[in-house]
């Protein structure tokens, strides 16, 4: 499965605390959905202000990348500027 990393943010909110968790999902955007059912509200926080880096490489739009059960996730919080 998976695996996501929770590297800052107000994610733990929605965890519980929790900063770290496998999930079951071939693509990033079902990952979001089953993060949001298991923390509800938790992928409306992550679609708004995370960034997504996968196996190290942040991505703009992952929704519909593949994800194996090696892949690494980190949720980074965006960083506003201008």
């Amino acid at each position: 499965m998976p695996h996501v990393v929770v590297a800052g943010g107000d994610c733990i909110r929605f965890t519980g605390g929790a900063t770290s968790f496998d999930v079951e999902a071939d693509t990033v955007r079902r990952l979001i959905g089953a993060l949001d059912e298991r923390y509800p509200g938790l992928g409306e926080y992550i679609d708004k202000r995370m960034a997504i880096s996968i196996d190290g490489e942040i991505f703009q739009d992952p929704g519909h990348v593949p994800l194996t059960p090696e892949t690494e996730i980190y949720l980074i919080p965006k960083i506003g500027g201008g």
